[in-house]
């Protein structure tokens, strides 16, 4: 996915004429772009943070992506590793956001005769926010889960 974002950024920033460059500014300044990728950022951090205090006392990790065997249930990465791993995935979700805008403001622009401008305009940010939505939930709910948990009384 990196490579993704880092293809999108070339050639949005490569472009010259006024079209893409009018679509590279939509894209950057449209907050469905950078929400989910800020919720998920978010709830893993919190996640992550508040587990340090039961690794400091010996628990496992459950989450495999989050270990050092890569298996439920055991040794947690260290917490410089984890914040990187969480930074990496963030911008995974990041590109795929970005390119879910990308084919949408294309969509839009390719679609909109000009007696349905309108139409597809509200029908490309009803799927925008919808999508930035239900990524955001799906990848952060359970981390936001997880940890209200941790902040209960100590198990």
């Amino acid at each position: 996915m990196p490579r993704l974002l880092l293809f999108v950024a070339v050639v949005l920033l490569s472009a010259q004429n006024v079209l893409a460059q009018s679509l590279a500014s939509d894209i950057v300044s449209d907050p469905t772009t950078y929400i989910p990728m800020a919720v998920f950022y978010t709830s893993t951090r919190l996640d992550w943070n508040s587990s340090q205090p039961y690794f400091a006392r010996g628990a496992t990790e459950v989450n495999p992506h989050f270990t050092r065997s890569g298996r439920p249930y055991s040794t947690p990465l260290s917490y410089g590793d984890g914040n990187a791993l969480i930074l990496r995935d963030a911008l995974q979700v990041g590109a795929m956001s970005l390119a879910n805008n990308l084919i949408m403001h294309v969509i839009e622009r390719r679609f909109a005769a000009p007696e349905h401008a309108t139409a597809w305009k509200r029908l490309g940010r009803v799927e925008r926010v919808l999508v930035a939505s239900a990524l955001a939930f799906e990848l952060s709910s359970r981390h936001f889960e997880q940890w209200q948990t941790n902040l209960g009384p100590p198990r």
